[in-house]
């Protein structure tokens, strides 16, 4: 009875690791993208942060960061090179620094009144391709 009893413990004990092995992500490739359900708001001429992080932390440094307005493409990270789209030249930018912890978050510089839509941010690492949506408010911020 006792062998029974600890036979059946251990096969648990196994049974319960090999479970937590495999739902663990450890590929570069296991990952979502997180993006608020909110709409982003920011006054005219501020900068503004568009959020958006792999999850679970995952280093994004070897993988395609795509930043579309609408259909068109505003910034492109790839191999290290940083590709801005017409208009946007000097204006948008993702800290390369936090690429390590998974940050891929948009930064646009000085925000225009036809900045404001519905953006997405593509991550690409080999075949595995992620978007996450970021809404930023038409109209500004009120002031006070």
């Amino acid at each position: 009875c006792v062998c029974v009893c600890v036979c059946v413990y251990v096969f648990v004990l196994v049974y319960m690791c090999v479970k937590v092995i495999n739902t663990t992500p450890c590929s570069p490739t296991d990952f979502k993208l997180v993006t608020p359900n909110y709409v982003v708001k920011a006054s005219f001429g501020d900068d503004v942060t568009l959020p958006c992080h792999l999850s679970p932390e995952t280093s994004a440094v070897a993988m395609e960061i795509r930043w579309f307005k609408w259909t068109d493409c505003i910034y492109l990270y790839k191999n290290g090179h940083v590709t801005e789209g017409r208009g946007y030249e000097g204006r948008v930018s993702v800290n390369t620094q936090e690429l390590q912890r998974g940050d891929v978050s948009l930064r646009l510089r000085e925000r225009r009144e036809e900045d404001g839509g519905v953006y997405t941010c593509q991550v690409i690492s080999g075949e595995h391709k992620e978007e996450g949506r970021v809404g930023l408010s038409k109209s500004p911020v009120p002031l006070l």
